[in-house]
């Protein structure tokens, strides 16, 4: 269409939105430590950093999503919760469920281990190893046996 532009990076920023006024949002926001935020409706993972600005405070995104979709895209490893226990899957396969007070977390975080544990499970084989050590020594074989990687 001739003389019509589009200004795509208004419409970036409109879509994906990084920097927000805490006035405008602080109905939405769970504080989560000194000056650092997320949303209720976010996943736990995406942090907001509180920022003071001339004319009031402004939150402003902690997390890149490129980052994010390549972290969970490469993982093995996912975490889901039932009650106050979080089961363990590798591959899409259930390898186990511990208590998330045993790996530190409390019920109140179970959102957060959800996020956390799969990343921390594929960069960290201690965490592996401990974990694949709770289960019993009968277990553990046989999942070593089908994955000799997690060793």
């Amino acid at each position: 269409m001739p003389g019509y532009r589009v200004d795509l990076n208004a419409v970036a920023s409109v879509l994906d939105k990084r920097v927000y006024k805490v006035s405008d949002v602080k109905d939405r926001l769970v504080k989560v430590a000194f000056d650092v935020c997320r949303f209720v409706d976010q996943e736990p993972d995406k942090l907001w950093q509180i920022h003071n600005g001339s004319d009031g405070d402004y939150i402003v995104a902690m997390y890149e999503d490129d980052e994010k979709i390549a972290t969970a895209s490469t993982s093995p490893w996912e975490v889901s919760s039932q009650g106050d226990g979080l089961n363990i899957f590798y591959k899409k396969e259930h390898l186990g469920k511990i208590s998330a007070a045993s790996v530190g977390f409390e019920q109140k975080d179970m959102d957060m281990a959800r996020s956390y544990l799969p990343k921390a499970l594929a960069s960290n084989k201690e965490l592996v190893r401990g974990f694949l050590t709770s289960l019993g020594k009968n277990q553990k074989d046989v999942i070593i046996a089908k994955y000799p990687e997690l060793v």
